[in-house]
Parts: structure tokens; sequence; C-alpha cells
């Protein structure tokens, strides 16, 4: 877009879906997140650091907007700062560099303006038709996630009028309903103005079709449980919990309906749980204030509330620490830097198949004349990505994988590690029934007398197709017999089998010698050094 001077309106990534129609939902994020790029020289571990130190902040500020609206209703600051740091908490698995954030901000900024139109605040703004559709336009191009903006405002327009509909015993002023109704129509209309129009409502729905076709499994699109987000589920029951002890005193306000709205989205989705999470604080404002069971009038309770923090601290900020998942730049552990690097030094030619992970960075560091096969723009590759999971998933024959290559001609490969094992099928020998089998993901993709693998650190795995435009290359770089992802297999067979375990021998003790360092080969060759002598074959 910064080249061009302007929007990008077709795929220019990938050969499988290239010239296609693409409307770019993100671009302001994007244009954002370039000029702080441009800001830090041009130096991608400048610019990644960059990113990650601004979303932090940005995610800070929506948390940050909730604790004041704790406060301003009347909360302790102790009872605040914990409810505050426990959501924090929560929804950290959300704490990415991507274009999220920004929803999750524009929600914070939402509810806190909306919060200043209830009854506890007569405060009431005449600048709401005009200040909640701006925050929704620019939130909108932004993320598409901000289309749920103006269903929140029109959820709590409904509590406003119905609670006073409650409290006076009367049908709604028609004043008042036309202004709330007229508020709405603008919040709505606010998410037509980006460059696709009222065509962005349609993204959510081709979303949510992809996700029914179990083309790919993604975990952020299913429902979260009680073990993959304890803290949010905790969360929720203490919303609900607060909400309902409310309910008797009249201490319930329209900001409860909007708090509601999110978590049933949440339930629907591991990626809504920051949504959620960051709205807890308004929702909850008025209960938690007036609430007996959190009025800070003790050393117990604030010693609690001192204890909460402290555990926050020690199980999030204290322990990743102490782990090293903290520092700066690019994250190697899960982003195939070093592996792009050695494709760039040895200029190897022709398509490469990626995992659908890593086709971001491959977008990014690839030149113009490179296009990758797929990336995270789910939306365009329906077809490649149940392709894929077809033959990952057994539903195909071995025979469907050799069809997909051949199709797009791939000449390469670049692929991460997969914990789960898969599932194969031996063929039958002479006077023997078919056995089956657990074997790693590229040892089934990647046969030896097709591939050969050149390259492997800890993130991934590098190989070349026989036969290709990089035939030579793989002769001359393609390891012997190691399988860094079928590390068991490889140990069972080479407790049995000499010649097999003096090349696996080879193999380690090449890779050891090699940058950049690696972990899994240093632990393979200790685990192969622990065998007892195989038998001579």
């Amino acid at each position: 877009m910064s080249e061009q001077g302007g929007l990008l309106h077709e795929d220019p990534f990938t050969f499988t879906a290239q010239g296609h129609p693409w409307l770019n939902h993100e671009w302001l994020w994007q244009g954002i997140a370039w000029r702080l790029y441009e800001a830090a020289a041009f130096d991608e571990p400048a610019g990644a650091s960059a990113l990650t130190i601004a979303t932090a902040l940005v995610y800070a500020l929506a948390f940050t907007l909730g604790y004041r609206a704790l406060r301003r209703r009347g909360t302790g600051p102790w009872v605040s700062l914990a409810l505050v740091s426990l959501c924090a908490w929560g929804a950290q698995p959300r704490f990415l560099a991507r274009p999220e954030m920004a929803t999750v901000l524009a929600i914070a900024l939402l509810l806190g303006r909306l919060s200043k139109r209830s009854p506890y605040d007569p405060g009431v703004s005449g600048n709401d038709p005009i200040v909640l559709p701006a925050l929704i336009a620019v939130a909108v191009n932004l993320h598409p996630g901000a289309l749920i903006l103006p269903g929140l405002v029109i959820l709590h327009s409904a509590a406003r009028l119905a609670g006073e509909v409650i409290a006076e015993r009367r049908l709604p002023d028609r004043a008042a309903l036309g202004r709330e109704s007229v508020l709405g129509g603008l919040c709505v209309a606010a998410t037509f103005l980006n460059p696709a129009g009222p065509g962005l409502w349609l993204v959510p729905f081709e979303l949510s079709r992809i996700v029914k076709t179990g083309a790919y499994h993604n975990p952020e699109w299913l429902a979260p449980t009680p073990a993959t987000a304890p803290v949010f589920f905790a969360a929720m029951a203490a919303a609900v919990l607060l909400l309902a002890r409310a309910v008797p005193g009249r201490r319930l306000t329209a900001d409860a309906l909007p708090l509601l709205a999110l978590g049933a989205l949440s339930l629907t989705g591991y990626r809504h749980i920051a949504l959620f999470l960051a709205a807890v604080p308004f929702g909850v404002a008025v209960p938690a204030a007036t609430d007996p069971l959190l009025r800070e009038s003790g050393l117990i309770r604030r010693t609690a509330c001192a204890g909460v923090l402290a555990l926050v601290l020690t199980l999030s900020v204290g322990r990743r620490t102490l782990s090293g998942e903290v520092g700066l730049g690019v994250d190697e552990g899960t982003t195939p830097v070093a592996a792009v690097r050695f494709l760039e030094e040895t200029g190897i030619p022709g398509r490469l198949y990626n995992d659908v992970r890593f086709g971001g960075y491959l977008d990014w560091r690839f030149p113009k004349d490179r296009r990758v096969f797929i990336d995270g723009r789910n939306e365009l590759f329906v077809s490649e990505l149940s392709d894929v999971s077809a033959v990952l998933s057994g539903r195909v024959s071995y025979d469907a994988w050799l069809t997909l290559c051949d199709r797009w001609r791939f000449d390469a490969a670049v692929v991460r590690y997969h914990d789960e094992k898969k599932s194969v099928l031996y063929p039958a020998r002479a006077g023997e029934a078919p056995r089956t089998g657990l074997r790693a993901w590229s040892a089934f993709l990647f046969l030896p007398e097709r591939w050969a693998l050149v390259y492997w650190d800890d993130t991934a795995l590098v190989f070349l197709r026989r036969g290709g435009p990089n035939d030579a290359l793989a002769k001359a770089r393609g390891y012997e017999t190691v399988s860094p992802e079928d590390i068991d297999h490889q140990l069972e067979r080479a407790a049995s089998d000499s010649l097999f375990r003096a090349a696996l021998e080879r193999d380690l003790s090449r890779r050891l010698s090699e940058n950049p360092p690696s972990r899994r080969a240093a632990e393979f060759a200790e685990a192969l050094r622990s065998l007892p002598p195989a038998p001579r074959s």
C-alpha cells in the first residue's frame, strides 16, 4: 500500500490466489504498523519490538480505562486494581500484535462513553451522536471485529429505556425513543464507512461458513473450555454473581446488558475472550461499588486484594521472565526466521509448500517475485485448506497428497513441528496383514524417496523435492536418515538396526556442528547415545 499509494483490492502474495479479489479489512492498522517499522529504521527486530510495545500500550490503556470506570463509580482502589488485573491476566492469551487489539481498545472506549449515559452518572453528553459513530467508523477500518460495536450501543439503549419503563411504570418517552433509535442507526451507518462499504458485514458470515466446513482446524475458532480459559470462566461466574446480587436492590444498570452479550459471544469462540474481559470492569462497576462484600473496610480485604495482585504478577510476568519468554525482536521459537534465512542464502527456486502458520511471515520476507502457498487469510484458501485437511485427517489416501503436490508443482517445503502424531497404515508384507502405527506428520508427507531434508532447527524443517530444479542441492545438502520430528520411531528403529543407527549418528553430528544451535538435535543425540548397543544388521 505504501509503495502503490493506495489500498489493495486483489491478492499479491500467493500463487494459489494470485489476482483474486481480496478486501484488505485491516488496512488502517497495517498502515500504522508500517509507520512504526519505518520509525525503527526498517530493521525487522526493532520493528517487531516497536509493534509489540505499541500493542502492550494499547491493551494497557483498555484495562486502565476499566480501572477508571470502577473508581469513578466508587469502587475502592485495591478492589479495582485486583479486579482489572485478574481480567487482564485472563486476556493474556490474546495479547497479540494483531489488529484485534484495536477492537479491544474500541470496546473499552465505547463502554466508557456509554457508562456516562447511565442514571448513576448524570453527565450525559449531547455529542454522543457524533462521538460514538466516529469511534466506530475508525474502528471498523482497523479491524472488522468492531462490527459488534453498534450492537453494544443498541443493547445499552434498550436496557436504559427498559430500566426507565420499569422504574416509572410507563411507556418510554417518545422523544427518548427517537433519540436512541437515531443513535443506533448512526452507529450502524458508521460501519459502512470503509473501502468495502456494507459488504464488510459479509466477512464474519464468510468466516463462520469456513469454520463450519471443517476445512481448517484453528484452535481460536473453538469454544473456550474451563481447561483452556479458566480465568475467563471464573470472571464470567463472578460477574454474573455480582449482577445477580444487584438485582434486588435495583443496582443493576444498562452497562450489564452489553457485558452479558459479549460473554455469550465469547462462549462461541476462544478468540473473543479478551473482548469480554476488557468489558467486565464497565459492566460490573456499579454493582461492585455498592456490594457489601467488596467494600475496602478492613485489613483482611486489602490484604486479599494485594495477594491477588502478587499472584497475577508472579504467574504472568514472573513466570514468563524466568522461562525466557520475555524479550524483544521476532520470536524465533514460533517464526521461521532462520529457515527463511537459509532459503535466502541458498537461493532455492521453485514453488514452496508452507504451513499456514508460517504464511504471513513468508509473505513479509519473500520478494515480490516469490509467492507462497497459503497464509492466514482463510477466506481466500477454502479449497486448499480443505485439500490439506483431508490428507492430514486421513479422509483421503496418500495419493491425494501426491495429486496436490503435482497440481501446484511444489519444489520445496517449509513446515513446522506438530505435537500430535499421524495415524498411518503400513503396506502389507508377504504373508502378513497390513499394520497401523503413529508417525510424525513430516515423515508421512515427505517420504525420503521423494523429498530430501536439507535444513532443520527447533522451529521449522525445509525439504526439497527430488528430481526437480533443486535436485543437485537436495543431493549435496540432504540429510542421510534423520527425521527430527519422528524421534520416537527413529530411536525405536536405531535400537535394533546398527547401520541405521550409525547413519543417524552421522546426521546428528553434522547438525550439531551447524548454526543456529539446536536444542532438539542435542536432546536427540543424547537419547541416541543412551540406547544400548544395537545388534549388527
